[in-house]
This record gives C-alpha cells, structure tokens and sequence, in this order.
C-alpha cells in the first residue's frame, strides 16, 4: 500500500518525459531512478540493503533474457512487442520492467557501497 504514494510521482514523471520524447528505454530508468530516489527522501532507507539490490538486478536480468528471448523468436524488436497487441500485457512490458529493475538495483548497490566507506 506504501507503494502506491509513489503513483503521483510516477504521473508527473511521465508528464515531465512527454515534451522530451524520452524513448521506451529512457523513460525506464528515468523510473527506476524516480522510484529509489522517491524511497530516498520518504526516509526508507531499508530499501537500500544490497541483497535488495543483487536481487533486483537479477530480476532485471531474467526480465530482459525473456524479453530478449521472446523477441528473437519472432524477430521483432522489444519496441514492436511492446506495441504487439497480440502478446499478453506482461509479456509486452518485460523490457521495461527488466531495465527498471537493472536501474533500481544498480542504484542500490552502488548507494551501498559509497555508505560502507
């Protein structure tokens, strides 16, 4: 439910991205960074424990294998399964999710790694 507080950030995000023409890509970490940052300055910092972050980045990583996987079968790019209305909602997302969760963690382990010096 904590979560949910983040939605008007993510609306103004997204408000902010579209006089940019941000790409799919962009707007994904753009988002990844928006979520860890918005968790930054509620005080949560229990977010930022490093196994948190390996596990995100891991996540990121199986998300993007079958994105990858899934779109070399068919041989389109991961924008032309986005807009494939063909595939399942999920499906066509994993791009996006995968780079959001690579964003998210990256920013945790590096966080963490400047806290322990």
């Amino acid at each position: 439910m904590e979560r949910l507080v983040f939605l008007p950030v993510a609306f103004a995000l997204a408000i902010i991205a579209s006089p940019f023409h941000l790409s799919y890509f962009a707007f994904a970490i753009l988002a990844g960074l928006g979520i860890i940052l918005f968790d930054f300055v509620r005080g949560k910092e229990e977010s930022f424990e490093p196994q948190f972050g390996y596990w995100s980045v891991l996540l990121g990583l199986v998300c993007l294998a079958i994105a990858f996987y899934i779109s070399n079968s068919y041989a389109i790019t991961f924008e032309a399964l986005d807009h494939d209305r063909t595939f399942p909602k999920l499906v066509r997302r994993l791009p996006y999710f995968g780079v959001t969760f690579l964003t998210i963690g990256a920013v945790i382990v590096i966080k963490s790694i400047f806290n322990r010096r």
